[in-house]
């Protein structure tokens, strides 16, 4: 009988955390989908500020491995922290449907402790060394349900990438229906070496 007290205090306790830590989930893509097989593996870092309705400003670090693994899938993971009180960690994995000279789309997928989310990564070409990126996604996030950001990539050589991404995101994560006071914006700039 002393197991059901036991059972209820580790219940509302891993409900507690459930609820105190939804948030944890990186504020920006930053990872458009243009990592090739001819140099297959990334590490970046990036930062962003974000603004929402109610004059709340916040910032965000991530760092991210990403490596490809066979001919249409890459698979990594992050770290971020700085828009709550905890650093968070996550898994990154991305299928590469097309990969042609000028346009790239995916999906993608991205999970950590009490976040998901998928997307549509989308790429285009401008010049030899532009991209410009989008990656639409949902999620179970408090920092955007919805998100649609829109980047531009700018490769300096063959290894350094150089990033800068604005975003839109829209709802958090209690489900409820969202309302205008809900539109966040986020802006970052990022950096990756490949090899």
């Amino acid at each position: 009988m002393r197991l059901l007290p036991h059972l209820a205090k580790v219940a509302v306790l891993a409900l507690s955390a459930y609820f105190a830590l939804w948030a944890c989930a990186p504020s920006a893509s930053f990872r458009p989908i243009t990592l090739d097989l001819d140099a297959p593996h990334e590490i970046g870092v990036g930062g962003t500020a974000s603004a929402d309705a109610y004059g709340y400003y916040g910032s965000d670090a991530q760092l991210w491995y990403a490596q490809r693994v066979g001919k249409k899938f890459s698979l990594g993971g992050t770290v971020f922290g700085g828009a709550t009180d905890v650093v968070g960690v996550g898994f990154l994995g991305r299928y590469h449907a097309i990969e042609g000279e000028k346009f790239r789309l995916g999906v993608d997928f991205e999970a950590g402790f009490l976040y998901a989310a998928a997307g549509l990564p989308i790429a285009f070409k401008l010049a030899d060394s532009v991209w410009l990126y989008t990656n639409p996604s949902v999620g179970l996030r408090s920092n955007g349900i919805a998100r649609l950001p829109l980047g531009a990539q700018f490769n300096l050589g063959k290894h350094f990438v150089l990033g800068a991404e604005v975003a839109g995101l829209y709802g958090n994560s209690s489900l409820a229906a969202a309302s205008p006071e809900q539109l966040a914006f986020v802006g970052g700039v990022s950096a990756a070496w490949r090899w």
